[in-house]
Parts: C-alpha cells; structure tokens; sequence
C-alpha cells in the first residue's frame, strides 16, 4: 500500500504563529514564521475530532541495516538431513531483497512502511570504487520511507556523507527522507548548506489514514569516538533528544512513535524501559540477529526474540526489533494498536531469502526462509556496474617509495628475493607492520593493532599501487573487530604465536607483526619466555613516546577476525570478547593509503617496526651478526 511523507502542521494553541526550527542554544526548536531562516514540517488538515479512529489499527514494518556496501548474495553452507553432505545455498543480496520487500508489500493487508537503520556504506570494494552511488541506487528501488544515518556514514567526514545524501536524492525516483535528529552539522558542514530540507529529525509517514512519527537517532559516544564527522559537527544525547521529539509529536497528535536508530540492540532495549510515549524501536549498528529457534537449523544463533516486547512500569508495550547485516535478510514486524495508540500486540519474523533450490529439506527448516528470485532491474543494475569493476581496480591509490617486503619470520627468505630477505633480516617484513598500521589508524580509540604475518600475501614493489594490487596483498574476506586486553595477556598472544611454528609445527604465518607496540624475540628461548622488553605508544599518553607494557594495565587492541577467533595459534585472543567494527581489512588499507598517508607510503621507521630485535632459534642474534651469518 503506498505511503506518502507528511508534514506536520502543530495545533494553532501550541505553535500559532511559530515554525519548527534551528536554535543555536540547544538544536532544533522553535522560531517566528520564515521558512528561509530553517525548516518547517506540517501536514494539510489534522485529524483532531473529524471521524473516529477505528478501535483497532494494524501496521507492517519491513526493515533492513547495516548492509555496508554489501550488495551481492552471500553464501551459506548447510548439512543435508538425507545424505549428510555440505550445501551451498545462496541467500541475500539487494537484487533478492528487493523482491523480497515487493512480495511482501504486494500481499500484505496492512499498510506497509519500509524502514533502514542506517550504516549503508563503507566495507566493500563497492564503496570504495563507487562512493555510495550503487548503495543509494538499490536502496531506492526499494523506496525507503526513511533512512538514519549511522555512524559509519560518517568515517569519511562530512564531505563524503554529503555525496552519498545527494546520490539518494538522484538516483531513481524515489526521495528517502534521512532522518538524524541529534546530528547538528557545523555552519561550514557540507551537510549544513544544501541539506537543511534533506536531514530531518522525524518524518510522519500516513499509513491508510493513520499518522506514524519515526524519529530518527545516531549513536553519539561510537561516532565521535571512532568515525570522522567534521570539526563542528557534533550529536546530541540520546535520551534527552528522543524525549524532545516524542512530546513534540504527541502534542501535534501524533500517537504511534517508531524510533529508527542506529544504537545497537541492548542500548535500544534499554531505552524502550525508559522513554515513555515511544511504542516500536527499528534499530541497526549492533548486527544483531534476531528470531527463533529453528536459526539453529541453518547454523546461526540468535541473541534474542524477534520481536523483542519490552514492558514498562506503567504496562505498556515496545516493539523493539534489528534485521542482521550485509543485505542477509529482511525484518518484518506486524504491529497492532489500540484507538489510543498503545500498542496491543506485535508479531513477525526476519525472513532470510534464498535461492531456490531443488534440495528441500534445506530450504524449509525454518519459517523464515523464503525462495525468491533476484529482483531483474536490480540483478542488471549490478552486472552493469560489475562491468567497470575490473577496470577500477586498475586505479593506482597510492605510490610507494622504496619496496615493502613481505616476510614472515625475519631473514625467511619467503619473499624469495635476496633483497627482501637482506631488508627483513634484522626486523621482518615491512608490509605487515604498514598493514597493522592502518588497523591502528582506523581505529582511532586503539592503543595496538597486531597483524599475523599469513595474512599479508605479497610484497608491495616501489612505485604505484593499484586496487588490485591491494586485494592481491590482503585477499582474505576478514573484518576488524577491537577489544581491551592487559598487558599480561598481550604478551601471552605474542608468546602463542611464536609458540605455534617453533613448538607445535604450525604455519609461519602465525609471526606477529603490530604498530604501537614494539619488543624483541628470542625463538632460542623456552616456550612462554620469547617476547623480551615490549613497549607501547599509548594514544591516551600526554606524549606518544614509547614507554614499557604495563602487564597490569589495560590496552586497547585492534586486530582482524581471523586471529581473533584463535586461528594461527592465537589462542589468548579466543578467550575475549570481540566488538567487530565492520571494516574489511582489504578496505581499511586502502583508506589508509588514500587518507591515511595521502597517497605516499614512504618508508617506516626503524623504531616503529615491531620487532626491534630477533634471535633465531640457533641462537644467532641478527642485530649482530651481518646479513647473511644467521641464515
């Protein structure tokens, strides 16, 4: 059922002869009527006593977030229950998405409103060829009634997020209205001049006659902290900013809320306990994946129900639902309201949209799964796109000054050349620690990020760098994921993946390579008494000199998903909790080399590499001994 964005016109008592707009003091509020000094919102006649309401009002929410330029089906591996062996099954993917909204809207029954909970770029070669013109495309084939920002659309600055806004505006024929109402851009911010009237702070969509606020919200703490909004451009409270809007819709009259955030699931669950007048929370930012028991069944595992139905003390009800990441699946909530607007029931499921497949039993284990064909305009769309793919990937990035070798262990020699063994005699390879590098610069709030040597593929040659190039170095599908380690455990990481190739006969892969953190090995040494003298450069340090590891003290760490589940015999790193940041680590590295180091690499230090000193396991040390004694 088509759905239009209305405008909001406030009751004459409340507002008279006033407007919604910008105030400096705190952020959005009130000013005389002129539509040039912000932006206004009403709706023609508001339906305060005209006709009853009916006794009871039935909405569908389809929802969707955190797809990261993720625009291409996935697959899943699945044990078929006759034969026992391994199937592959496609699953997800904007094309298929697509026409999973459509199924579903064109037999529903109840007014349907189509919601994203933001983080809809960056992570992909997509967006890094494309800049968020093939995310806005597919997203408006489907005609989202509104979008919030996430952090992530801030992690290239204001300027960039301005050219993903502008491409929803021209991309197809659908305007999504973007909603973030405590984002305040900086009177230079390119989102301030030219997308006043774009960047809301609620929308009020009429879903068969019935009005429907949905207030946007951005999370403040992990944006500021950890992506890059402009100098200036600053978030609002939470809490305090939904509770602004909630009453100021609830005095127009405006009795069904929806907050469409980008929080995270627990942080929405909680605010659900605390904020009256709200009745369904949509939200993103955590990838959390919610639903039955029968997820079990395709090998997933859920964190909650879906929907997740919060009480509060007075009795009512929140709706509280997410729908995964990486355009896997499609969210959809069924909810009931009273003729007061409470909220009476809410059903639904996420629905997983598969291929269809001649292996039954594969594709019916769970009610949540659905066969559906990709959508063609979108399946198209994209193979069009794919096209010139290959020849972006020629792009050059970056240029580099001298080689970066690739080694794993120091003077290896897996490099195969005398000139890379020669130049990672004494301390290892250089490419790794450039890697681990750009994980550190990433990830602004890390004191260390620690790279395993196997997962850097080729040493990079002086001059220029391409694309490809880098997809050829790191060709791993990983994910940077952060978590706070003592010093003691940081080590002991350090001594695992030594301990891998010199006791147990694993892979050299496992060498350890970091930035902002430095020390020296001694593989002669006993298991658990390799890793000598560490030193960090702590970012919270007044001064960003190297000082000794504190092993009682505590360090934030930056790594890829890879080593972080224990893999290369980084078995310290299996015990902790992992928070995954959603950037590939292929990505991050060419955003390190484009806005990172502006597209020069020049040579690393001597005293950043981290290996400072090396002991081979015949005792011959090669800060000593010339190249090549000790091989």
């Amino acid at each position: 059922m088509a759905l239009h964005t209305a405008r909001l016109l406030l009751p004459l008592a409340l507002c008279s002869a006033y407007e919604l707009g910008w105030t400096s003091d705190w952020g959005w509020g009130w000013s005389w009527m002129g539509w040039d000094k912000g932006w206004g919102v009403g709706w023609g006649a508001p339906r305060f006593g005209f006709f009853d309401a009916p006794q009871t009002f039935s909405v569908r929410f389809l929802h969707m977030n955190d797809h990261h330029s993720h625009v291409a089906e996935a697959s899943l591996t699945l044990q078929a229950e006759d034969s026992g062996e391994e199937v592959s099954l496609k699953y997800g993917g904007f094309p298929r998405l697509i026409s999973l909204f459509k199924k579903i809207e064109a037999a529903s029954a109840e007014p349907v409103v189509k919601l994203h909970a933001g983080d809809a770029i960056t992570g992909t070669l997509w967006y890094s060829l494309f800049h968020g013109q093939v995310d806005a495309a597919l997203m408006n084939m489907i005609c989202f009634d509104a979008f919030v920002l996430g952090n992530h659309e801030f992690d290239d600055g204001d300027g960039s997020l301005a050219t993903f806004l502008q491409y929803l505006r021209t991309e197809g024929n659908c305007s999504t209205p973007v909603l973030a109402a405590n984002v305040v851009p900086s009177a230079s911010s390119p989102l301030g001049a030219g997308f006043s009237d774009y960047l809301l702070p609620f929308t009020v969509v009429d879903a068969a006659g019935e009005k429907i606020g949905i207030i946007g919200l951005d999370i403040k703490a992990k944006t500021e902290a950890s992506s890059s909004p402009d100098e200036g451009t600053v978030l609002l409270d939470e809490l305090s900013t939904a509770r602004r809007y909630v009453q100021l819709l609830r005095a127009a009259g405006v009795t069904k809320i929806v907050l469409l955030t980008h929080r995270g699931y627990s942080l929405d669950v909680a605010m659900a306990a605390e904020l009256d007048g709200v009745d369904v929370i949509v939200g993103g930012d955590s990838h959390s994946l919610l639903g039955p028991r029968e997820l079990s069944a395709l090998g997933l595992s859920s964190v909650g129900e879906y929907p997740t139905i919060v009480t509060r003390r007075d009795g009512s009800k929140v709706c509280v639902v997410t729908a995964w990441e990486y355009a896997h699946l499609v969210g959809n909530l069924l909810v009931t309201f009273d003729e007061e607007g409470r909220v009476l029931e809410c059903t639904g499921t996420p629905v997983l949209p598969v291929a269809s497949d001649p292996t039954a039993d594969i594709t019916s284990r769970t009610p949540m799964r659905q066969a559906v064909d990709p959508d063609p305009v979108a399946a198209e769309y994209i193979r069009n796109k794919s096209v010139h793919v290959e020849a972006l990937k020629r792009a050059v990035v970056a240029t580099f000054e001298q080689p970066a070798c690739l080694e794993r262990f120091p003077g290896e020699g897996k490099s195969g050349t005398v000139a890379c063994t020669n130049a990672s005699y004494a301390r290892g390879g250089e490419v790794c620690n450039l890697v681990a590098q750009a994980f550190l610069w990433r990830e602004r709030d890390a004191d260390i990020a620690i790279q395993n040597a196997g997962g850097c593929r080729t040493t990079v040659p002086a001059g220029p760098h391409s694309i490809s190039n880098a997809y050829a170095l790191l060709p791993f599908s990983n994910n940077l994921v952060a978590s706070s380690m003592l010093g003691a455990q940081i080590i002991q990481v350090l001594e695992d993946a030594l301990a891998g190739p010199l006791d147990l006969g694993g892979s050299t892969g496992s060498y350890p390579y970091a930035a902002g953190l430095r020390f020296e090995v001694d593989a002669s040494a006993p298991a658990g008494r390799r890793i000598r003298n560490a030193q960090v450069q702590q970012r919270a340090a007044s001064s960003r000199v190297w000082q000794p590891m504190n092993l009682s003290g505590t360090y934030r760490v930056v790594t890829q998903d890879y080593i972080s589940a224990g893999k290369d015999n980084y078995l310290e790193f299996d015990k902790l909790s992992w928070t995954k940041l959603h950037h590939e680590y292929a990505q991050t590295w060419l955003d390190w080399l484009e806005l990172g180091v502006k597209g020069v690499v020049k040579p690393l230090a001597a005293s950043d590499y981290s290996t400072q000193k090396y002991v081979d396991p015949s005792g011959c040390d090669h800060s000593i001994a010339p190249y090549p004694k000790c091989l």
